[in-house]
């Protein structure tokens, strides 16, 4: 027996999942099958995606078949929300499968009969395939209600999916008017979907995702989705070789959300809310308990592991690239790169055009401003015995407990202290130190040593150091390397520069006894490459480097290898063909 509700099969570059996931199609035997596929990121990616296209040559029922291939790489928000939109231009519902959503056989027949129950009630707007209830019952029904829409598997109509706006353009006017107090009743889970509804609306595009869209398009119209009283559907993407941030075993769901066949629909009498169950998902899924025992209400959420915890439930591998986006430019997280922001893969290297028509670096007054701003809130957590987890580059000056940002810290403390072992003053330069931080944070450390600091900036950061920090000898040029320091650090100018090897040569002679590289982006597998930095308003190219390749040009310059430095900051890169981590290392100049 064929189904007679259209089926539409999202896919992108992973074969063996595609594969799963369409022989379970196959058993179903649709009558109509629509298919959306992005397009590769990277050249190495077109033969993946191509053999997961393949698959739908093997349709041998009968079947339409529509395709909408995208030859580009549009992205997990923009390709997924522009296909589905696509879909309901077609036809007036369907089931939606991803390429790593496995259903079982019940699960087509339990949309179908739904689809056509609830056809006409406009308050249904979605129905989910997964159960998120921890094997709790909710009702003696086969479903119950929700205000959560899950896109591991579902359903919708064109009724309901003509209410979504990718850009939320009226989201100023429905927090304006507190209507999500009337969606959420939990002032904790009130202050997480304004702050992660704020990040979608003030940066469309940025953050690469398309659910949580929908999941307010439904609020906005007071929508419920349907959730089903056992799972429909298991993601094999948990810990899939091309997953983004489901790798390994450690995913919250991985081997938690078994599979069940439902035998037969009984339906239920009413159509309200069971808000026992969305406060399971709230409290134990997106992770509101362990948020309320740990904080109080209402800044100071650790939102990072929060969204984190939420995106890698609701949306499958193929849309959670997004997270680290979001973790980088919400305003108030805990937990946030090291001024990275958001990145993406450029392709073209150092030939890129910015749309800001030129690569000026940090030579932007956006960049003197943001970071004289932080000047004086900086210098204040200096003081004192409070750790020393924040960072001059972070957009809020009162996280003090971040690991990443204390790493990198505590590095060059121990660096300094080495510089510095039975003496009673050390000279230093900071090529590309900003405003002179780490200068700063060596009194700090080092209250009893003179540091004789020296910083190499571009003239305009350059200026505004020797306006806020006059103890720091300053230079816009390279006259700074006419000498030797007994420590020579680079904080994080090489990835801005285009003829880093030759710059890492010629810096290296200034070394004196120490080289310190506090923080670079490396990558193992993959060659070297560009990428587009959005920071501080502007926009900058910025390179990734495959750790070897680094290491070996260092040790050209004639320095030894002492020791490498875990930071722990892995800032997302949108379309890359590997993921980056910072570290750092300690060099010295071998003894004559």
């Amino acid at each position: 027996m064929s189904l007679s509700t259209p089926i539409a099969f999202l896919i992108f570059n992973r074969p063996d999942l595609t594969q799963m996931v369409f022989e379970m199609i196959a058993k179903a035997k649709p009558k109509m099958l629509l298919v959306v596929a992005d397009g590769p990121r990277f050249p190495e990616e077109e033969e993946k995606c191509e053999q997961a296209r393949a698959f739908i040559k093997r349709v041998d029922w009968n079947c339409e078949v529509l395709t909408n291939f995208s030859d580009n790489n549009l992205g997990c928000g923009r390709r997924i929300s522009s296909g589905i939109e696509w879909v309901f231009s077609k036809v007036e519902e369907a089931i939606f499968l991803e390429d790593d959503c496995l259903p079982v056989k019940s699960f087509f027949t339990y949309c179908q009969i739904l689809l056509e129950h609830y056809r006409h009630d406009q308050q249904v707007m979605s129905i989910n395939g997964s159960n998120l209830q921890s094997g709790q019952r909710r009702t003696e029904y086969s479903y119950h209600f929700t205000k959560y829409n899950c896109s591991w598997g579902w359903a919708s109509w064109r009724r309901a999916w003509k209410h979504y706006d990718y850009e939320m353009k009226s989201w100023p006017g429905f927090k304006q008017a507190g209507m999500i107090k009337r969606v959420c009743e939990d002032p904790y889970e009130q202050k997480f979907w304004i702050r992660l509804f704020d990040s979608i609306y003030e940066n469309p595009g940025v953050i690469d995702t398309w659910d949580h869209q929908w999941n307010y398009a439904c609020w906005l119209q007071n929508g419920l989705a349907i959730e089903p009283e056992v799972n429909l559907v298991s993601n094999i993407g948990l810990g899939h070789q091309d997953a983004t941030h489901t790798t390994g075993n450690n995913h919250p769901l991985a081997g938690t959300l078994k599979t069940y066949e439902m035998s037969e629909i009984k339906h239920a009498p009413y159509v309200i809310r069971n808000r026992d169950a969305d406060a399971h998902v709230f409290n134990y899924v997106i992770g509101g308990k362990k948020m309320k025992g740990r904080y109080t209400m209402p800044g100071n959420m650790s939102l990072r592991i929060l969204i984190e915890k939420f995106l890698n439930l609701f949306m499958p591998p193929i849309v959670i690239k997004g997270v680290r986006t979001i973790q980088n430019i919400l305003k108030k997280e805990d937990m946030g790169s090291l001024g990275y922001r958001y990145m993406e893969y450029a392709p073209k290297g150092w030939q890129t055009q910015l749309a800001n028509g030129q690569n000026k670096g940090w030579s932007v007054d956006s960049v003197v401003e943001a970071e004289s701003v932080k000047w004086e809130a900086f210098n204040n957590n200096l003081k004192g015995a409070g750790p020393l987890g924040f960072s001059h580059e972070h957009t809020d000056m009162s996280v003090i407990r971040n690991p990443n940002f204390h790493n990198v810290h505590i590095s060059f403390a121990y660096v300094l202290a080495l510089a510095a072992h039975k003496k009673d003053s050390v000279s230093v330069l900071d090529y590309g130190g900003s405003l002179g931080h780490y200068y700063q944070i060596g009194k700090a450390v080092l209250p009893d040593v003179a540091i004789d600091f020296h910083v190499k900036e571009v003239p305009m950061v350059a200026e505004a150091g020797r306006q806020i920090n006059p103890e720091v000898h300053w230079y816009d040029d390279e006259s700074c390397l006419g000498r030797s320091y007994d420590l020579v650090m680079i904080t994080g100018a090489i990835p801005y520069m285009e003829d880093w090897i030759d710059a890492m040569h010629r810096i290296s002679k200034a070394v004196g006894n120490y080289l310190f590289i506090a923080r670079l982006p490396v990558i193992e597998k993959c060659p070297s490459f560009v990428s587009v930095q959005h920071i501080y308003n502007s926009q900058m190219l910025h390179q990734q480097f495959n750790q070897g390749e680094v290491l070996e040009v260092v040790k050209d310059t004639g320095l030894t290898l002492v020791r490498e430095f875990v930071i722990g900051d892995r800032p997302y890169i949108k379309g890359a063909p590997e993921q980056c981590e910072v570290r750092g290392w300690l060099f010295r100049r071998k003894a004559k």
